[in-house]
């Protein structure tokens, strides 16, 4: 009743959501207007107003690019004087000049991408210069020999090493600037710098932004320009003040309006495309629903939700039916435990009951139930003994090849699980897999062979050809798994093997349970790389219409055929009617089970089958199996 409560609350909240879905989408659209024409008018109004914040920031931009391209400038220059500077106050006067001499200037200046660099003697003679040819040069200024008389009126007199603005003609310079006494009274003025137009013409290529010397009173008032004020320390003189300006700013309102615009309307757009074409998916999701809350109020766990389309919605249904699946499967194993307790307590009491009444000479029914005492603690402690291995990944894993008996070549292998234990001997498949079925290890299991079947048929794959296959059989639990194309994966990529190396066997009767949901999960093993075989095939009366549903490439039919083929010939008519028309779907036939000579002599005049027992070699170590894969891939 809980549980029904449960999907009631959850399915009829849903139904809620859907039906206020339109109201909602009305509402969204009404808010996007409404902040559309809010933006806009925001943008009328930062329009307006020029000392707004988007104003401020770009002009602190503009300050923060002038300060970064005259601090580049100040440490090259600074670096290119102190290079020089140093070594004359190192070597002296007469050495240096003859190194300055030796294309010192021209490297140096190269390397600090200078316009021009001296070396001047207390005199104004020039020691050495630097111009490179693509410097730029003012167009209305003098030969350049009169740039060494105008550095050295400037920068006779300083005593100290210096950096600022000075001028040559009408051409305003950068300059740095170091005073070197040598020990016998001479002087050396070191002296790097950029045209001032230069720096600024780097201004606008790198930032956009153009700068000019301009007086206070003339600030080149011009409407819509963003500009700001900025300073350069002056090598003899005051401060230098520097406009700056972003003419760039007349442009930005347009592209905003524009671009404000575009984008409001692309939203609408979409609202309204997503309001047109939202029905179906609700209609959908209605139906979802509905089937959800039919299983859910009638606890049928048998049935599955079925939605037609190929959408993220069917990726929801397949875990709903998952978890619908896992659940059936819940019931059924508590049922055959309840069942399996209650048969086995009543035993128990009955054998007890009788112990009064009959002779101990004629009968010892309390021995008996003494025996189904061990059988029950003989039991649990194999299921403790499996739990251990299953923590410890102890279980051993065989390979047993596939092959075509017409040529003699092995095709595949099959991982088989084995449990050889120090007290119980060699455990068989079939016995400690209904216990880890029942005690809720299979999961684990499965998740282990894969693993180490990739890892197997991987280092297989280094001694011998690179293209054998191996099967891993999935139990019904296994196959339901949600997680199942997760952790399937991650072996695959752990392993670093491909998945088309990879064939998982499903028995028939899983796949009947729900022929639907299988083959959305076949879909998805394909999507992944790997193929699907059907295991124990032709046990059923409707198995001819799954091989025809069932998106499979290989089917192996159940052990029974194998062993009868010998007394009834009519089973091998059955086995060539299965391959003829298995070979018409494009699916291959395994014949497995095959332990005799005479069997494998039948089975070799059946057309197009493959076969596997222990008539075609018996299962073997994966050391083994690398082994002879490095020999041979023949039976």
């Amino acid at each position: 009743m809980m549980v029904t409560r449960g999907w009631m609350c959850l399915n009829y909240g849903g139904l809620n959501k859907i039906v206020t879905l339109r109201f909602r989408a009305i509402l969204g659209a009404i808010y996007i207007l409404v902040v559309f024409l809010a933006v806009l008018a925001a943008q009328w109004q930062m329009q307006g107003g020029r000392e707004g914040d988007a104003e401020n920031r770009i002009k602190q931009l503009m300050r923060q690019a002038f300060s970064s391209i005259f601090i580049a400038a100040e440490r090259d220059s600074y670096n290119a004087v102190k290079s020089v500077s140093t070594l004359y106050m190192d070597r002296g006067l007469s050495k240096t000049d003859l190194l300055v001499k030796d294309a010192m200037l021209a490297d140096l200046g190269a390397k600090h991408d200078l316009d021009f660099f001296y070396v001047l003697s207390s005199g104004g003679h020039v020691i050495d210069s630097f111009h490179p040819q693509d410097a730029f040069l003012p167009q209305f200024t003098k030969p350049l020999r009169t740039l060494d008389s105008a550095l050295f009126n400037q920068v006779v007199g300083l005593r100290w090493q210096t950096t600022g603005v000075g001028y040559w003609q009408q051409e305003p310079l950068y300059l740095s600037v170091e005073k070197v006494e040598g020990d016998d009274q001479g002087v050396r003025y070191i002296v790097a710098g950029y045209y001032l137009s230069s720096l600024f013409g780097e201004l606008n290529a790198i930032y956009e932004f153009e700068a000019g010397l301009r007086p206070l009173a003339d600030p080149l008032e011009q409407e819509g320009v963003i500009r700001t004020k900025s300073q350069l320390q002056g090598l003899v003189t005051a401060p230098i003040d520097v406009w700056i300006m972003d003419k760039n700013s007349l442009k930005g309102g347009a592209i905003s309006w524009a671009l404000t615009g575009v984008i409001c309307a692309s939203l609408v757009g979409a609202l309204l495309i997503w309001f047109v074409f939202r029905q179906l998916m609700v209609n959908r999701l209605r139906d979802f629903i509905r089937q959800a809350h039919v299983i859910g109020g009638s606890q049928d766990y048998g049935k599955r939700v079925k939605l037609r389309g190929n959408d993220e919605l069917n990726d929801l249904v397949s875990h709903y039916n998952s978890v619908v699946s896992a659940l059936e499967y819940s019931y059924n194993l508590m049922a055959k435990a309840n069942l399996i307790t209650t048969e086995l307590l009543g035993r128990v009491d009955q054998k007890a009951d009788s112990a009064l009444d009959f002779n101990a000479a004629q009968f010892t029914p309390a021995g008996a139930v003494q025996n189904d005492k061990d059988d029950l603690r003989q039991s649990l402690d194999v299921v403790a003994k499996l739990s251990d291995v299953v923590e410890r990944q102890t279980l051993d894993i065989y390979y047993q090849p596939v092959a075509d008996v017409a040529t003699g070549k092995i095709v595949s292998y099959e991982a088989l699980c084995r449990w050889l234990d120090p007290d119980l001997g060699v455990v068989e498949p079939a016995d400690f897999m209904a216990l880890a079925e029942k005690s809720g290890q299979m999961a684990i299991i499965g998740q282990q062979m894969v693993t180490r079947a990739c890892n197997d048929i991987k280092k297989a794959h280094g001694k011998g050809p690179g293209h054998t296959t191996v099967s891993i059989n999935l139990s019904l639990s296994q196959f339901n798994d949600p997680d199942l194309i997760g952790w399937l994966s991650d072996a695959l990529k752990n392993a670093k093997l491909k998945p088309e190396f990879v064939e998982l066997e499903v028995k028939e009767y899983a796949l009947a349970r729900d022929i639907d949901q299988a083959i959305i999960i076949i879909d998805k093993l394909i999507s992944l790389g790997v193929t699907v075989c059907i295991d124990d095939y032709g046990l059923s009366r409707l198995s001819l219409m799954y091989l025809q549903r069932l998106p499979v490439k290989k089917i192996k039919l159940a052990k029974s055929f194998a062993d009868r083929i010998v007394s009834e010939p009519k089973e091998v008519a059955f086995i060539k009617g299965v391959a003829l028309f298995a070979a018409g779907l494009g699916v291959k036939v395994v014949v497995k089970g095959v332990e005799t000579e005479e069997q494998l002599y039948t089975l070799k005049r059946v057309p197009d089958i493959l076969c596997q027992g222990y008539a075609i070699c018996q299962p073997m170590p994966a050391d083994e199996l690398a082994e002879k894969l490095g020999r041979d891939a023949k039976i």
